[in-house]
């Protein structure tokens, strides 16, 4: 059986495999990232609905409450009496192959009392995903430990597609990690998943298509992912912070110690509830992205050089954050959490705020006029290294005839030494992502 149509390219052939020895690791992960990238996905968690929905002509999926009902039967799939998770049925109508999954939303499989978590019942429709798209249900309608030699083996390929689906290695390679814990809960599976992640991520196994794994997911890893991590039962789930306080009048969340005020805004905080429970570990909010090595720089002007003393940039604005009563403080603070005075940056973080939201304008001002934007072009910027730094505050669109307009938005910097550096940088990386480097106009704009 072949398949025909646009997922034909999972079901391949329908002869068995000669006798597997061990574990086809490479193969399996090929299939969970083919799977990724043929869906698009591209942000976590992972959506399973979305998974299911795209297969539904081939595959159904059912717990096992509802598929008592559909198919008429006490224990669908003989789960209960066999005490498992999750099972896949192969149904070869003469034509093509078709796939029924049960998994447990009871908890007769489960060791802990109760019904499964959401998170143990994702990675059971995983598991079984793995056992349809590695084909292990070749030759067989469903297997058993007790008539398969290799059902350990096909177990443990499953699994391993199950991981690689839900914490893609081209993602979690290429971010901060803080811990096994904030894997879990950004991929919505259990610790122990989490954690032995973690630990394979500590060997090389990266190639070539986990970098398309990193490009398709790189917007989501740059801006939305603190959307994510930043939503109410992410921190309520107790993992990250020893106090929250949020501020009343900015919204702005600060985790860590007391603070008196709002290092954005300057306003009075009310000190957040203690959760001893948690209250050794630290939320982490950011970067994600493992960032290019780069001298200190200006986020207004671009330049790095710095005056002697350390303390102000050939530009003259300020590059430490240090507060008069002697708190440091990372850069993007404009107030002192201890004494609310105003910090040397509060003027510069005012200046980005206003470049953002104009470049922010902009864009969506070429939208309204029906032009594209160049969803890659973060992307391109961090490929770039320190020097895609300097196209910090730039906009990449096509017009009506498919030509790449760049927009800088300072005067000179196009017609300068380093611009044409960083043209031929530019160039290399636009022809990687099949763009006709002719076919790109450069521009300054002073927003």
């Amino acid at each position: 059986m072949i398949y025909t149509g646009k997922w034909k390219c999972f079901w391949s052939t329908n002869q068995k495999e000669d006798k597997i020895e061990s574990p086809r690791f490479e193969l399996v992960k090929s299939k969970a990232v083919d799977l990724l990238l043929e869906l698009g996905i591209n942000a976590l968690p992972v959506k399973l609905d979305r998974i299911i929905e795209e297969f539904s002509d081939f595959i159904s999926v059912f717990k096992w409450s509802e598929a008592k009902d559909i198919l008429k039967t006490d224990d669908p799939l003989h789960l209960k009496q066999k005490n498992i998770s999750g099972r896949a049925l192969r149904i070869d109508d003469g034509c093509c192959s078709r796939y029924l999954v049960v998994y447990d939303d009871v908890g007769f499989s489960s060791p802990y009392k109760g019904k499964p978590s959401i998170m143990m019942q994702r990675w059971t429709v995983g598991h079984e995903f793995g056992h349809i798209f590695s084909n292990h249900l070749l030759g067989t309608d469903m297997l058993n430990r007790e008539e398969n030699s290799e059902y350990g083996i096909l177990e443990i390929e499953a699994n391993f597609f199950a991981a690689e689906l839900f914490m893609p290695t081209g993602v979690y390679s290429n971010i901060i990690v803080p811990d096994s814990d904030f894997i879990s809960l950004l991929s919505r599976v259990s610790i122990d998943a989490s954690q032995r992640r973690e630990w394979y991520l500590t060997f090389n196994h990266y190639n070539e298509r986990d970098d398309l794994i990193f490009k398709q997911f790189f917007n989501f890893l740059n801006d939305d992912i603190k959307l994510v991590i930043n939503e109410e039962p992410f921190h309520r789930n107790g993992l990250y912070y020893d106090f929250t306080h949020k501020c009343k009048n900015c919204g702005y969340i600060m985790i860590g110690n007391v603070y008196k005020y709002c290092i954005k805004c300057g306003s009075d905080y009310k000190s957040g509830k203690e959760n001893k429970k948690y209250k050794n570990k630290n939320f982490y909010n950011g970067p994600f992205i493992q960032l290019p090595r780069k001298n200190k720089m200006c986020i207004i002007c671009l330049k790095s050089s710095v005056s002697e003393d350390d303390k102000k940039y050939a530009c003259g604005h300020p590059s430490n954050n240090v507060c008069s009563c002697g708190r440091r403080f990372g850069s993007e603070a404009s107030y002192c959490s201890d004494c609310g005075q105003e910090l040397p940056m509060k003027r510069i973080n005012d200046m980005y705020i206003q470049r953002i939201e104009e470049i922010n304008q902009y864009k969506y001002a070429i939208s309204k006029s029906g032009y594209l934007l160049f969803d890659e072009w973060d992307y391109i910027r961090y490929k770039l290294g320190p020097t895609g730094l300097k196209l910090n505050y730039s906009v990449a669109f096509f017009d009506d005839f498919d030509v790449l307009h760049i927009i800088t938005s300072f005067n000179t910097f196009s017609l300068s030494l380093d611009f044409i550096r960083t043209k031929t940088l530019i160039k290399k990386e636009l022809e990687d992502s099949k763009i006709v480097y002719e076919n790109v106009v450069f521009n300054d704009v002073k927003l």
